[in-house]
């Protein structure tokens, strides 16, 4: 995977926003504390498992679609 791959959310393709790779702090991101329902991170390809970040956007649109059913 090259070092761009790790911006992209694997589901939409979109910027994930994620600070690690911007060499920020652990800890610094969006995404701490954030929780990511097992149904979401099951849509994430096996390739991209672990390798990059699910958007702010993607866990959202997942939540709100979740609360509506």
């Amino acid at each position: 995977m090259i070092q761009e791959d790790v911006k992209r959310c694997p589901i939409c393709g979109g910027d994930n926003k994620c600070r690690n790779p911007a060499g920020d702090p652990q800890g610094s991101c969006w995404c701490y504390g954030a929780v990511f329902p097992e149904e979401l991170l099951e849509r994430v390809p096996a390739s991209q498992v672990r390798k990059s970040c699910i958007c702010s956007t993607c866990l959202d649109k997942h939540l709100k679609e979740a609360e509506q059913a």
